[in-house]
């Protein structure tokens, strides 16, 4: 029998070798045990070979196995299915543990098509009512240098009612992909009502993450968050933030509090993925960027391709206190069924979203409500533009928005503390109301063709530097209204008066201005039934 191998045909087996064949294995007489399955023949994708060990290392229940005084020890060379350290996937075993110890090998594991594992994603030695996100406990902790692919297996957490919790959690790592996997919270199993912490992946402190081709529901909190790493919760020796983080191609749907959090970050992009459904615990949005306490930036998000659906509150929603939110991009994405579209809430800086489209059955197509150096460009929306809206009972002020080449179908309402406002080569329609109500300072209208509405440009009393210039204003009641401090030059007013969709009549009004420091010259009327100018 020599240079032969003992056959086992499970683990179990492998696990009671006889004396006899504990001695033959010392004694050389077998070279060391060829494993046919884990449960039954056949259950691995192979049949695997252990050799005799003198390593210290303890029995991880894969690749180390101690029965009968022997260490017994299989070389795995590349990604590991986790089927070899005892992985159900039944959709009953708790297999946290042996899919802990096969990424803890630090090769990179593989999961089974079609199998349901379940995840103790809670703290099972913490109170169930912790607050916060948790940082050493909690689902499987990813190492660095790793390659998780799920093959399209599902990781389902298991029901503790505790209100902090991760399927997966990357806590100061780098160099991280996980790929094709589904993730299921407990929502819709749990009783507890408190708590909004339940994340399906957590990323902490860490850098060059990729998660792809992963689909996130049901969580008590979040579908992924993002979130900063602080030296009172962690070994860091200062707050460390996520870094160079990639989500491309990924669902988040039915996710309690938001689809994806991020409240850390430098150079993240989100990419080709859907947002649907955020409802129960606020903000309910799709995406919240909103650092943690104003304790560290975020900087360089690019938000592009991605799908915003039935999200209770906003689809993108951007929240800065400090001023600590810069440089967002938003491109090629759609927005409905929610309250708005993107909110922007006090500070904010450098946001540019192009090329988006807002669906009429949003209350709001924007929700600005504070921020600076704001630019919407090449956009469709087809419902309400709102600046300066309150922000939770705080007065806020924007500063520097520009709009340029988009079409507005239910048209701008500027408010008070908003300055530098600036409308450019827009095509811009409100059926039955205003097309610009302008209540801001600093003001430039210039280049649009508006049409279809009942008021053009409608000036505020709280507004003033007003300037309207080369726009087309054709088939509406009044054509501009405001009091003081409007320069108007060089427009064309076409069938002012006439209602497009009836061709009715309305007021039939060109301008409708003040008698104090408003200048008019060289524009052009192409009129019937009308009525040049009203004092107001």
């Amino acid at each position: 029998m020599a240079n032969q191998f003992l056959i086992k045909n499970t683990m179990a087996e492998m696990r009671a070798l006889s004396a006899t064949e504990v001695t033959e294995l010392s004694n050389g007489t077998y070279n060391g045990v060829q494993l046919l399955g884990y449960y039954q023949v056949g259950d691995t994708p192979n049949p695997i070979v252990y050799f005799l060990s003198t390593t210290n290392d303890a029995d991880n229940g894969g690749s180390i196995i101690a029965t009968g005084g022997l260490k017994l020890i299989h070389q795995f060379s590349e990604a590991v299915d986790v089927t070899y350290f005892g992985a159900k996937g039944d959709d009953s075993t708790d297999d946290t543990l042996p899919i802990q110890a096969a990424l803890d090998l630090g090769l990179g594991i593989s999961f089974r098509k079609g199998k349901t594992y379940r995840i103790k994603s809670y703290n099972p030695n913490g109170a169930p009512y912790v607050t916060d996100h948790l940082t050493n406990a909690g689902g499987i902790s990813i190492p660095s240098n790793s390659v998780v692919n799920g093959n399209g297996a599902t990781l389902k957490a298991i029901t503790a009612n505790h209100n902090a919790y991760n399927i997966i959690r990357i806590v100061n790592k780098d160099n991280i992909i996980v790929t094709d996997l589904f993730l299921e919270g407990d929502s819709m199993t749990r009783t507890s009502t408190t708590g909004e912490w339940g994340y399906g992946i957590a990323i902490m402190g860490s850098r060059n993450i990729t998660i792809e081709n992963t689909h996130s529901k049901w969580m008590w909190g979040d579908g992924f968050n993002l979130q900063v790493l602080a030296p009172n919760s962690f070994p860091v020796p200062v707050l460390t933030s996520c870094e160079n983080i990639t989500i491309n191609n990924c669902v988040c749907d039915s996710n309690k509090r938001q689809g994806l959090s991020i409240e850390s970050g430098i150079d993240v992009k989100v990419l080709n993925s859907r947002f649907l459904n955020t409802d129960g615990i606020p903000p309910q949005s799709g995406i919240d960027v909103e650092p943690k306490n104003g304790e560290i930036p975020v900087e360089r998000v690019i938000i592009e391709n991605c799908t915003f659906s039935g999200n209770t509150n906003a689809g993108l929603f951007i929240h800065s206190k400090n001023n600590n939110i810069k440089d967002v991009k938003v491109s090629k994405c759609s927005f409905a069924k929610g309250y708005s579209g993107i909110t922007t809430e006090l500070s904010p800086s450098e946001v540019i979203v192009s090329d988006c489209t807002f669906a009429s059955d949003l209350a709001r197509a924007l929700s600005i409500r504070g921020g600076a150096n704001l630019m919407f460009t090449n956009n469709i929306m087809y419902s309400y533009v709102i600046i300066n809206e309150e922000a939770d009972g705080e007065t806020v002020e924007t500063k520097s928005i520009t709009f340029a080449n988009n079409k507005l179908n239910r048209g701008v309402s500027g408010n008070s503390r908003c300055r530098l406002l600036r409308v450019v080569n827009n095509e811009i329609q409100a059926p039955n109301s205003i097309a610009l109500f302008i209540n801001s300072t600093e003001n430039e209208i210039l280049n649009n063709k508006i049409y279809n509405a009942d008021t053009a440009i409608s000036k505020g009393n709280d507004a003033n530097a007003m300037l309207v210039k080369g726009n087309i204003i054709k088939g509406v009641n009044i054509g501009i209204s405001g009091k003081t401090n409007m320069n108007i030059f060089e427009n064309t007013f076409v069938n002012i008066g006439v209602n497009l969709a009836t061709a009715s009549y309305g007021q039939c009004i060109l301008l409708r201005l003040g008698t104090y420091n408003n200048q008019i010259a060289n524009n052009t009327a192409y009129l019937s039934n009308v009525e040049i100018m009203e004092l107001i």
